[in-house]
């Protein structure tokens, strides 16, 4: 090696340890502020599509019943699969997972066929509860949820 290479590399500096302790640092709060934004709009997300999905049951029902001879719901106790072939115009995903609800969660409930009601907790982090109805869904916004 030439002197003059010899020469450059001993007055080359890298970062000490210091410096790089500090990047470190300064790594680690921003992911503290930006992880659990990050995981509150991902539960929001999850929380809007498992919402829509009971908005298409409730559609799907007052179609169903539109279409029945006495205007009434199925009668009885159904999971997601039996619901799924008890309202075949029910335009939904093939699992409770893909409906954004959690497995085994999906709960409806008519005794008599001149009403309804459907629970399911969301597939989210605190798996929030759903109730739907023929007067609606509640909660209807995510924000009604104390956190």
């Amino acid at each position: 090696m030439s002197r003059r290479k010899k020469h450059m590399l001993k007055n080359t500096r890298g970062f000490t340890l210091v410096e790089l302790m500090i990047v470190v640092a300064v790594i680690g709060i921003l992911a503290a502020i930006a992880i659990p934004n990050f995981l509150n709009l991902k539960d929001k997300a999850i929380w809007g599509t498992a919402r829509a999905n009971l908005e298409v049951v409730r559609t799907s029902l007052a179609a169903y019943s539109a279409d029945s001879e006495q205007n009434r719901y199925p009668l009885g106790t159904l999971n997601f699969a039996t619901f799924r072939s008890a309202v075949p115009k029910a335009n939904l995903p093939a699992s409770e997972p893909l409906a954004k609800l959690r497995t085994s969660t999906f709960n409806y409930t008519s005794a008599d066929g001149s009403t309804f009601t459907v629970s399911a907790s969301v597939d989210n982090r605190a798996y929030d509860l759903m109730v739907a109805s023929p007067n609606g869904i509640t909660p209807s916004t995510y924000e009604d949820y104390v956190r």
